[in-house]
């Protein structure tokens, strides 16, 4: 899963615009993230799962 995370990173990075690159991105990170037992791990993996499902790379505002 891991390698997984790091092959779909470079896709979103490839095509930001991709929403097949996003569904897949929001999947896998889903996926590990459920088998996580850290919650901090889960919160982390979650939400790269939900920047996925809304279309981007990241949901914090750039400070």
């Amino acid at each position: 899963m891991r390698l997984a995370c790091h092959l779909v990173e470079f896709a979103v990075l490839a095509d930001p615009a991709s929403a097949a690159a996003h569904a897949a991105r929001a999947g896998i990170y889903e996926r590990r993230a459920a088998a996580q037992t850290s919650s901090m791990a889960r919160n982390i993996l979650r939400h790269a799962a939900r920047s996925s499902a809304q279309g981007q790379r990241d949901i914090t505002p750039d400070l």
